[in-house]
Formats: structure tokens, C-alpha cells, sequence
């Protein structure tokens, strides 16, 4: 992603770049099941 790329790791304390990360899995699982259920929707039609 973009974004991830513009993050400095070096301004989190470590428990709020583990929180950053866990929120980055949220975002990513959410969108690759949006994606998944767009893709088959597309294949039933």
C-alpha cells in the first residue's frame, strides 16, 4: 500500500506502532473480503 510507505516507524512508541500494525491486518482482511465477495458476485453473473 501507499500508504505504508509514508509512515515513520520512528515516531510511534512501540506499543502504538503494534497498535498501527494491528490495525493496518483490520483494514487489509476487510478489504481482501470485500474484494473476494466482489470478484464471486462478478462470477455468478
Amino acid at each position: 500500500m501507499l500508504k505504508d510507505k509514508y509512515i515513520n516507524p520512528l515516531a510511534f512508541s512501540k506499543q502504538e506502532f503494534e497498535q498501527y500494525e494491528d490495525s493496518l491486518k483490520y483494514y487489509k482482511d476487510l478489504t481482501n473480503v470485500t474484494n473476494t465477495a466482489y470478484l464471486e458476485g462478478e462470477k455468478k453473473e
